[in-house]
């Protein structure tokens, strides 16, 4: 049907939006976490880090809203026209 796959595509392309937003602000908070604790060796020590440290828990709960994932995420706004691009990009697909 018609409608069908014209839904399809247009979550095909929110998902791949999300995506690029969450890449975004993985690698803009990677730049700042290198800035002060130095290079990350392997994108499998990123992972770790991004598992398990602290520094990254504020992008874990991205499906719940709160203080924690609010400020950091306005803050990766602000800090990263990557992370700006993306989430406007975002936007634009659920209007």
């Amino acid at each position: 049907m018609p409608g069908e796959n014209q839904d399809r595509a247009q979550l095909d392309n929110l998902s791949r939006a999300l995506l690029r937003l969450h890449k975004a602000l993985l690698d803009g908070e990677r730049v700042t976490y290198e800035r002060v604790h130095g290079r990350i060796p392997t994108n499998g020590a990123f992972f770790q880090l991004v598992l398990g440290d602290a520094w990254f828990a504020w992008l874990r709960p991205l499906s719940e809203e709160g203080d924690g994932f609010g400020r950091h995420y306005y803050v990766a706004l602000q800090r990263d026209p990557d992370v700006g691009l993306a989430h406007a990009a975002v936007r634009a697909l659920l209007r």
